[in-house]
């Protein structure tokens, strides 16, 4: 060991552990009682401790500021929000994040000139290192003489030293650890030597491969000197215990003696009484567990390797008078006094240290672990660093990217304005935020947002750039849908509402300005919500779509179709001069409709109805337009539907008419107003009446009776018609029971609509009516148009073929008035056709309507079925029915419609 004088042990100490100590008055007798034979021991032990504190507190303490260099970068952009940019014509596009922190800390270089210490860089695969200037002049040379590669680091090592050097580079190269220490001494341009301390990290890639090694190194030759000193010191020491016991009161490190068998403290300096903050009399009466914060089981553990190893090196949490915890540094060896054996312990203050390094390893996490692409780059614009994220997120490593510039990330989505903008931006406030896309290396072009700030160096100058950057793709996407949510329908894509009145404001503007015309037409499906009730919304969502394709073919890309909800469309056309463009489109969406669309394997036929108005001529402005577009509409399908009508000053009273009986209709079942009366059935053979046909009535309060012609239409379009519709065939069934009871044996005719089936009157429900009745299927004839006939829906046709196997007579309405056909005929469970009354009124006049029921009459009776005249009137007209073996009549010939008393009455006579 070397030795040092005395005097400059006493200066080493004051230096290694500063904190200055103030002598209580019992602390000279404690040390006065060292005992003469082992002063010397202990003062070995001392120096031995002392240089272990020296080396191990200088390696602790340039681990810590590696640490920090590698966050530096991480700091640099993530607090202070200045992020890099490349040089003028390096583009760079590299990814930003979210959010950035509200604090910075220190900028890098103030951080450097704090520790006294500087950072180099190694690139093992090219050999490159660079350094930071600052150190290498203090060496004495320049900043044109600094060394860039290891082999001209190498040449200025002392050769007796390059040996371990050598070896601590290979074994951490050798993926034998990620962290290197050693002491060696460099040559200065002088030519004198210098000892330098080399603490360094390596970092590696995912494969586990050397990527870069950054390190610190840091000028130790007065730590050197100090040791040499030092052992001088030892040496001279054992001249005499005297010296020692000076050196123990006067040394500003903090010292105790302690008991090993029980842990009490058996002697404290002044410097130990200063730092816990007791008066030596009471330092004394504790015990070492007083004051560290560990488990009495880990302080006996620690005080027995103390004494097994020699020397004993541990960081604890000690607890001072005041209560506050401190973190401290313990170098614990034996040593005799007195003939006892103790433990001789010298403690440093680490406590901003120990922080220090948690925080430094917690940022170096983040900066490992974070999600955004960070990317620094030096003054030139080349990339020197990039993190984990920068690699997920580009695909290319820090291997690939490193040497590289950002315009490796160019994806051409940007001119030269534009970075002729960032350049502006940066040079004169030192940062720059946006969107940038970028490229990855696989050519996918992605946006980024990005936040470059300039590192300035202590020349006022730039030093380099940091980049970070955050993949947006998923929240441009997000803010994407949100706007097409906003202003599209999702379901065919065609604008909304919001999109619509946005647009028809607009072109009612240039109408204006131009003096042209802008036509309003709103369109609603027919029969679409029976599709929805059959062949269930799957179906109908997939019709509403093709519907939407075909209305766009025709009208003009200029034009605007939008859906309103339901099945309810909007098309607005711009720049007309007349109405006749809007009446030209009007034909071909209906001429569209009329096609039929086959949808999974169903052959689905609707219609449109579709109303029509113009600005100005009809409103100035949007809800006038659309208000008379939708009274227009209701117009068409008053009108029997599928075709196109435009506004009229009259429609606005038929409107609000329609409205007040709409809303009447809502309470008129609740209120009793609706009831039935029954129109005979009679027997042209036996002149007797057979059967009845259940007719609805509406006794309006100021209205007065309403025909069902008056309100079932608009019950049926308000969905109204299944609750009103139940009710009138259990009523009708309740009355023919009552007759049944009284003796009449009589069959009766109940009309029946498409929008009631199949599920409002479902066989299950019919049958379940009769059965609680005592009423047979056989006694009931249920009345269709030869509309729901065609329909061509599974759902109701099956319902005719079970209405069919149940036992229930159909009866075709009105028949001769639409698409008959005997393959429809024969195809249902029909039982009966009714030839309709403007056929039979005019047969006795018109040789053209009696051929028309003569042709009605035999194809019926050629397929087995039999035949009502509706409307009879006259005796003529009876008389050419028998005729030509016409079965049934009903009409006001015999009686008009009448209450069930009346009817029960006339039930009575034998003949009419």
């Amino acid at each position: 060991m070397r030795r040092l004088t005395f005097h400059t042990a006493l200066i080493l100490a004051g230096l290694l552990f500063g904190q200055p100590g103030v002598a209580s008055q019992g602390s000279a007798a404690g040390g006065a009682a060292l005992a003469e034979g082992s002063a010397t021991v202990m003062l070995e032990r001392l120096a031995a401790a002392l240089e272990a504190q020296l080396v191990w507190s200088q390696a602790l303490a340039l681990i810590a500021l590696l640490v920090l260099l590698v966050v530096v970068a991480l700091l640099v952009v993530l607090v202070f929000r200045q992020p890099p940019a490349a040089k003028p014509g390096s583009a760079t596009e590299a990814a930003a994040p979210a959010a950035l922190p509200a604090e910075a800390p220190e900028r890098w270089e103030t951080v450097l000139e704090a520790t006294g210490h500087d950072l180099w860089t190694l690139y093992p695969g090219s050999g490159e290192v660079r350094f930071s200037p600052e150190w290498w002049r203090g060496l004495g040379y320049g900043a044109d003489e600094l060394p860039t590669s290891l082999a001209a680091w190498r040449a200025l090592i002392h050769p007796e030293d390059q040996p371990q050097v050598r070896r601590a580079f290979e074994t951490v190269l050798g993926k034998s650890g990620d962290f290197l220490q050693v002491d060696y001494r460099l040559r200065t341009k002088a030519g004198e030597q210098r000892w330098v301390h080399t603490a360094a990290r390596l970092i590696r890639d995912d494969q586990g491969r050397p990527q870069r090694m950054i390190g610190i190194n840091a000028d130790i030759t007065t730590q050197r000197q100090m040791e040499q000193r030092l052992a001088r010191l030892i040496q001279a020491s054992k001249e005499g215990e005297a010296h020692f016991q000076q050196f123990f009161q006067s040394a500003l490190a903090v010292m105790l003696l302690i008991d090993p068998r029980d842990g009490r403290i058996v002697d404290a300096n002044p410097a130990a009484c200063s730092f816990y903050g007791y008066p030596y009399d009471e330092l004394i009466a504790r015990t070492i567990t007083d004051i560290n914060q560990s488990t009495q089981e880990e302080t006996t553990a620690e005080l027995a390797r103390s004494l097994a190893s020699g020397r004993e090196q541990t960081v604890q949490r000690h607890r001072l008078k005041d209560g506050s915890l401190r973190s401290v540094e313990v170098y614990a060896s034996p040593m005799h006094r007195d003939d006892r054996l103790l433990i001789y312990a010298i403690i440093h203050d680490v406590t901003e240290r120990v922080e220090a390094e948690r925080k430094l390893r917690e940022a170096a996490a983040v900066f490992e672990t974070t999600n955004e692409a960070i990317m620094i780059t030096d003054g030139e614009g080349v990339i020197r660093r990039v993190n984990q994220a920068f690699t997920r997120m580009t695909g290319y490593s820090a291997a690939e990217a490193v040497g590289q510039t950002p315009r490796l990330l160019k994806s051409d989505r940007h001119d030269e304005q534009f970075f002729a903008t960032m350049w502006e931006r940066l040079r004169g406030q030192g940062r720059w935020e946006g969107e940038v896309w970028n490229r990855r290396k696989n050519g996918e072009v992605f946006p980024v947002w990005q936040i470059i700030s300039a590192v300035p160096d202590a020349a006022g100058g730039t030093a380099g750039y940091v980049a970070l950057a955050i993949d947006i793709t998923q929240k441009k996407h997000d803010e994407d849908e949100i706007a097409f949510r906003a202003n599209y329908d999702p379901l065919t894509s065609l604008p909304n509402r919001n999109l619509l009145a946005e647009r028809l404001g607009q072109a009612l503007k240039q109408a204006r300005r131009e003096g042209s015309r802008v036509a309003v037409m709103f369109i609603d499906l027919d029969f679409f919500k029976q599709v929805n009730d059959t062949l269930g919304h799957a179906v109908g969502d997939r019709l509403l779509q093709l519907v939407a394709e075909r209305m766009r073919l025709c009208v003009r890309e200029t034009d605007t179709i939008a859906r309103l909800g339901g099945d309810e469309f909007v098309v607005v056309l711009t720049d007309i001069g007349e109405s006749a463009p809007a009446g030209n489109v009007a034909d071909k969406i209906i001429a569209q409709m009329n096609e039929p669309f086959d949808i999974e394997g169903n052959e689905i036929h609707i219609g449109a109805s579709i109303g029509i108005t113009l600005f100005p001529d009809d409103g100035r402005d949007i809800d006038a337009l659309f208000r008379n577009a939708d009274l227009a509409m209701y117009r068409a399908k008053a009108l029997g539907r599928n075709n196109a009508q435009f506004f009229e000053p009259a429609l606005t009273t038929a409107a609000v008419d329609r409205r007040s009986l709409e809303n009447d209709l809502r309470g008129a079942l609740s209120r009793r107003e609706l009831r039935l009366q029954f129109l005979p059935l009679v027997d042209l053979t036996s002149n007797r009446i057979t059967g009845a046909e259940a007719l609805l009535r509406w006794q309006h309060p100021q209205r007065g009776q309403l025909e069902p012609a008056k309100f079932v239409p608009l019950a049926e379009e308000t969905g109204q018609i299944r609750e009103i519709g139940t009710w009138a065939f259990e009523e009708a069934c309740l009355q023919l029971a009552a007759w049944e009871a009284a003796g009449h044996h009589l069959m009766l005719a109940i009309n029946v609509s498409v929008r009631q089936l199949p599920e409002a009157l479902s066989v299950k429900r019919i049958l379940a009516v009769l059965a609680k009745y005592g009423l047979s299927p056989g006694q009931i004839v249920l009345e269709i148009t030869e509309r729901t006939l065609l329909a061509e829906m599974p759902a109701i046709q099956q319902w005719f073929a079970a209405a069919g196997e149940a036992g229930l007579n159909l009866a075709i309405d009105d028949f001769g008035t639409g698409y008959s056909s005997l393959a429809y005929l024969k195809r249902f469970p029909v039982r009966h056709v009714k030839i309709d009354k403007s056929f039979v009124k005019g047969m006795e006049s018109d040789p053209g309507q009696r051929a028309l029921v003569e042709a009605i009459l035999a194809m019926a009776h050629s397929l087995g079925l039999s035949v009502v005249a509706e409307g009879v009137e006259a005796l003529g007209q009876v008389s050419l029915l028998r005729e030509r073996e016409c079965e049934l009549a009903q009409g006001f010939l015999y009686s008009q419609p009448l209450p069930a008393e009346e009817f029960a009455a006339l039930l009575e006579k034998p003949q009419l």
